[in-house]
């Protein structure tokens, strides 16, 4: 992950968690002024999800992650397309340069422009004086290099996915656990209206868990797929690129 792309993810999370923190506490006088009213009253799902997300630390940690898995899959959506990865005009200039055997100059304009197509193409032009089975044995390697490393950059999406769940059910429980504890204070059965903060908590962290999850597990899924795609068609425009170097090997 470059330092680039860590400081743009960065700020909008910075940007979040202060905007948690004043709503927060706006909504802790509030909050005080009507405890004894019950939390659900008047309000529809939205309402309560997005009152509960300012006002429980609990669901701090599922907003970060939803802001930082929005980075991710738009990043991803951006980055990872053909004319990123193959840029046409990169890809005829160096074939000319191959047709011309100016192998000096496409090997520059390969260090010059980086991206997946030049970064595989850059491996096998240097090995052409060693014949064909060397540059393609070079460039598969590279090419297999290059697309576990965007693999790996998709996983921040798999994780996202994963800790969703978890710090859902960590609210769950959290919210639980204040729900037995105003029964454990009480000499007598208390009102459902005493039990309802907890059980809110509980309930909502659970939802936004799965919010967070299904979305990020999808775009992981289809992005992969994408990937392996976009890999298969780059190894054919790179066969037909060293189809040239048969004859000297």
């Amino acid at each position: 992950m470059s330092r680039k792309w860590f400081v743009a993810l960065l700020f909008p999370i910075l940007v979040a968690l202060c905007t948690v923190s004043v709503y927060a506490e706006e909504a802790a006088p509030a909050a005080e002024a009507t405890e004894s009213a019950s939390p659900l009253a008047g309000l529809d799902l939205m309402e309560i999800m997005f009152g509960s997300l300012f006002s429980a630390s609990q669901f701090i940690p599922l907003f970060i992650i939803s802001i930082a898995s929005m980075a991710l899959v738009i990043d991803f959506l951006y980055n990872i397309r053909r004319d990123k990865w193959m840029p046409p005009e990169i890809v005829g200039e160096i074939e000319a340069l191959l047709d011309e055997e100016e192998y000096e100059e496409a090997l520059d304009l390969c260090d010059a422009e980086p991206n997946y197509f030049t970064r595989v193409m850059g491996s096998g032009i240097p090995k052409v004086e060693e014949g064909f089975d060397a540059v393609k044995s070079a460039m598969n390697e590279a090419q297999g290099t290059e697309t576990a490393k965007v693999m790996m950059r998709i996983s921040w999406l798999a994780l996202c996915a994963s800790l969703g769940p978890m710090f859902g059910l960590l609210g769950t429980v959290s919210g639980m656990v204040a729900a037995f504890s105003v029964i454990a204070m009480k000499d007598e059965p208390p009102k459902p209206a005493e039990l309802a903060s907890g059980i809110q908590v509980a309930l909502i962290t659970t939802v936004l868990g799965l919010y967070i999850s299904i979305p990020c597990t999808a775009f992981f899924f289809y992005l992969k797929t994408k990937i392996t795609k976009l890999a298969m068609e780059a190894g054919g425009v790179f066969e037909g690129m060293i189809e040239r170097f048969k004859a000297k090997g």
